[in-house]
């Protein structure tokens, strides 16, 4: 009789695998990065002709508003690229979203018990989920940001004032990339953890974990402040260098931690589901 086939993700044709070469820890992890990433390919590229005709039609409809908007605002002098960057904020929350569902994928399709008990440790296998999320996560900033410069662009095309536009966009800029820089990684570690909580006797805990998430939305407003002399709202506010190296360091610390406590929770999961 063959053995029974091990679930497979709905998303890749082959699960992750065992490198030849067993020796080579770095080449595992490369292994289960690849997979998780995949995924997220699969979600943007590999849908059928008809989705994917529909996406290019948002985005196009999307991209002329866009278009349409700027050069109105432009035309009155109302434009300042600059107060796109508040989306920025719009972002750590995203990655904790990404994260969270990293985890809620395994559960929602049945798989979580085929997951953890793969042939790698519980830290690769959450390791691989959060270095893929938040790559992914980092990766939509940035075509954010570029799209936010070829917005500034387009207007100068149509109005002129490179040089104040683009000085305004550069100064203002500084705070959103570094909170990001920072804000991203502890989130999707974060949202990781949340996932791993709620398959877990910890599941209690999640309301409290819920709410401070809500709260972290004023952990900005504390940032500024630390890190930054004057008011980041208009934009003139001046790093403090200090404060930003400790906030940064901080919060991957804080990452790894979460998600070396991720590991432990599911260590503790595989332990309950094989006694």
């Amino acid at each position: 009789m063959k053995p029974a086939s091990s679930p497979k993700s709905p998303l890749l044709p082959k699960s992750p695998t065992m490198p030849k070469s067993s020796s080579k820890k770095s080449a595992s992890m490369k292994y289960l990065f690849r997979h998780e990433l995949g995924k997220y390919y699969y979600h943007l590229f590999n849908s059928d002709s008809s989705g994917r005709r529909w996406k290019w039609i948002y985005a196009s409809v999307f991209a002329a508003l866009v278009l349409i908007t700027v050069t109105i605002l432009g035309y009155r002098g109302n434009f300042k690229p600059e107060w796109l960057l508040f989306a920025s904020y719009g972002f750590p929350f995203a990655a904790y979203g990404l994260g969270w569902q990293s985890i809620k994928r395994e559960i929602e399709r049945n798989t979580i018990g085929w997951w953890i008990t793969l042939p790698y440790s519980r830290s690769k296998l959450l390791g691989a989920k959060y270095a893929a999320t938040t790559l992914y996560i980092f990766a939509l900033y940035f075509v954010y940001y570029a799209a936010v410069l070829l917005l500034a662009g387009y207007h100068v095309l149509l109005f002129g004032g490179a040089g104040g536009i683009f000085t305004d966009l550069l100064l203002g800029s500084r705070f959103f990339v570094l909170v990001i820089i920072g804000a991203i990684p502890f989130m999707v570690a974060f949202g990781v953890f949340m996932g791993c909580v709620l398959i877990s006797k910890l599941k209690p805990l999640s309301p409290i974990l819920w709410v401070f998430v809500g709260l972290s939305g004023n952990v900005f407003s504390w940032l500024s402040v630390l890190m930054f002399n004057g008011n980041v709202a208009d934009f003139t506010a001046v790093p403090k260098p200090l404060s930003v190296v400790a906030y940064l360091l901080a919060a991957w610390a804080l990452s790894a931690l979460l998600i070396a406590a991720s590991a432990a929770t599911l260590n503790r999961l595989l332990v309950l589901k094989q006694s």
